[in-house]
């Protein structure tokens, strides 16, 4: 894998050079984890498990992430069923992945992505928000 994301480099504006998804991961940023899972996580994940069952949970999360991010939802709109199909699609990514994955792989934030939609639904888009009220107030 890190083969790949060192050869994803190079194009300005996306992704930065000599990116080590594995070696070095504690150097990428979240813009650049964003970046890698939207823009290239179908590339660096091609192959690596040998089971096409959890290749196609990470990509089932893969989808409900993108949905997330691309959901709206106008202060004059009621999109309440819109915006409970895709919280529903994230929840079945989510269990997908608590069924596939130790949980020593589940992390916190998978959890948080359960509350998305339905921030999504209060303040329309998960660019209008960068993290929840008490995170916002305390900093």
């Amino acid at each position: 894998m890190d083969a790949r994301s060192l050869s994803l480099g190079g194009q300005s504006g996306w992704i930065r050079n000599n990116l080590e998804v594995f070696k070095h991961s504690g150097v990428l940023s979240s813009h650049d984890w964003f970046l890698l899972v939207q823009s290239a996580g179908d590339y660096l994940l091609h192959e690596i498990f040998p089971q096409d069952e959890k290749v196609q949970c990470l990509l089932s999360l893969k989808e409900a992430c993108n949905m997330l991010i691309s959901a709206t939802s106008a202060f004059d709109s009621e999109n309440r069923q819109v915006i409970d199909q895709v919280k529903q699609t994230v929840i079945e990514a989510l269990c997908e992945v608590e069924a596939m994955f130790p949980q020593t792989e589940l992390a916190v934030m998978f959890h948080v992505l359960m509350h998305i939609p339905d921030a999504v639904y209060r303040w329309n888009n998960v660019r209008n928000f960068w993290a929840f009220f008490g995170e916002r107030s305390t900093s």
